[in-house]
């Protein structure tokens, strides 16, 4: 078995060959004691290895999908969130707009009064 980056263990065609050997070695040592063509040991130990692995890998794939569900939700929160923050930038940029265009009808306002022109000769 080997591990993956997150720790989880995958199956690869090593493991299920190091799997089939270990069933193959010990059949074989009983095939010599039994001597019959028909060696149901050996067979239900295959059984029982592979209905082993179905289970781990059952087990492993419940854990995988249930992992797989926190992170939708998580992503659909962050989503979420994302655009919460970026109707909030956009309310802020309007907001910021409107104060600096405010604030250079002020300043164009005081520089024609103080130069003693009304804002509307100003823009004349």
């Amino acid at each position: 078995m080997d591990l993956c980056e997150d720790g989880a263990r995958t199956l690869t065609r090593e493991s299920v060959a190091t799997g089939q050997d270990q069933v193959s070695r010990a059949s074989s040592r009983e095939v010599g004691q039994t001597g019959g063509a028909y060696d149901f040991k050996r067979l239900e130990r295959a059984v029982d290895f592979l209905i082993g692995e179905h289970e781990r890998l059952s087990s492993e794939k419940a854990e995988l999908l249930e992992e797989l569900v926190g992170r939708e939700q998580r992503l659909t929160s962050l989503q979420l969130r994302l655009d919460t923050e970026k109707a909030q930038r956009l309310s802020a940029v309007e907001s910021v707009g409107k104060i600096l265009g405010r604030l250079e009808q002020l300043q164009t306002s005081v520089t024609n009064t103080t130069v003693g022109k009304t804002p509307a000769e100003g823009a004349l």
